[in-house]
């Protein structure tokens, strides 16, 4: 059975017959193209002006025509000054956190709306202002920590009507879908199957963002044999391909657990160049965005740490 029939009859068995158009194949660039990836929450000027500054760093290099920036669904506005700061030739891909999924979940409440008609139309009303504002025909969706109570199983999704709630989403845009895929193996089913959901209604227009094979461990412990588990779960749930993300230097700002210390630039490059994808994300974290952008334009590694920034890990969440 090849991949796509596979991928059919999966979506015959859980989504009653819906199977998506076709996608018409590409040919791959000789290099992937770098599309570095920052998150702006909220957007007072301490956290605007290193995202701006940052975007001007990484467009020293021609390759980089692209960066993406996330804001609050409910907020699309406050993609407008990076659009408007943007040097040119560089465009902003617009990207979604969807933290009206949850409403009071983190804070110990019950109600959550993951299928729920009027949030995913609030979603949609933001993914087409967001594209009004940075024009272009992708969309980034965040909705990592969102998820979480239907990954743990503490929520239930009703997958007929999501189905439904997903009808008001535009598909004349690419997705580039944030999955936050969970452990231990129940949580991964779980996500696997809220995936699926999502492919069934936008079928074609989802490319899942792929942190399981550009070089870092989540879990340093978790066997080979997961991993790969992992990646055909992510290959299983989209007709398109994923597309990989590589992250920062921990001394400039990210989680350590998720990067190799002190990589240069040209290691970086190399890492990504043997990449067989056509597109790949870098994300320095917030605090490392502009401290990763001037190693990456050149600087060394040495004379941009002299100064750490700070940790976004001591950020707290109403900063976040």
């Amino acid at each position: 059975m090849t991949r796509s029939s596979a991928f059919i009859c999966v979506h015959l068995w859980l989504f009653s017959g819906l199977v998506a158009p076709s996608v018409a194949q590409t040919t791959r660039p000789a290099s992937p193209e770098v599309v570095p990836w920052v998150e702006c929450f909220p957007t007072a000027s301490k956290w605007t002006n290193p995202v701006v500054q940052g975007n001007a760093l990484w467009a020293r290099d021609a390759a980089i025509r692209r960066c993406m920036v996330t804001v609050d669904v409910l907020h699309p506005e406050h993609l407008q000054p990076f659009v408007a700061a943007a040097p040119r030739g560089l465009s902003i891909i617009p990207s979604l956190k969807l933290t009206n999924l949850w409403a009071d979940w983190e804070k110990g409440g019950t109600s959550y709306r993951h299928n729920d008609p009027e949030a995913w139309q609030q979603i949609a009303d933001g993914v087409r202002a967001a594209q009004r504002i940075c024009g272009g025909y992708t969309v980034g969706i965040e909705c990592e920590k969102q998820m979480e109570p239907v990954f743990k199983g503490l929520c239930q999704v009703n997958y007929a009507q999501l189905r439904e709630s997903l009808k008001p989403m535009p598909r004349d845009l690419e997705y580039w879908w944030w999955p936050g895929i969970f452990w231990p193996p129940d949580q991964a089913t779980r996500c696997e199957r809220w995936m699926l959901g999502i492919e069934s209604s936008l079928g074609g227009h989802v490319r899942w963002i792929d942190w399981l094979k550009s070089g870092w461990r989540l879990h340093p412990d978790l066997p080979q044999n997961e991993i790969d588990a992992r990646y055909r779960l992510l290959l299983g749930a989209s007709q398109l391909a994923p597309i990989p993300i590589y992250y920062g230097d921990p001394s400039l700002g990210v989680r350590p657990q998720m990067t190799v210390a002190g990589w240069s630039a040209d290691q970086f490059r190399a890492a990504i160049k043997s990449s067989t994808a056509d597109i790949v994300l870098i994300y320095p974290g917030h605090a490392g965005y502009v401290p990763f952008s001037r190693i990456w334009s050149g600087e060394s590694y040495e004379s941009v740490t002299a100064t750490r920034p700070v940790d976004d890990r001591a950020l707290t969440e109403r900063e976040k």
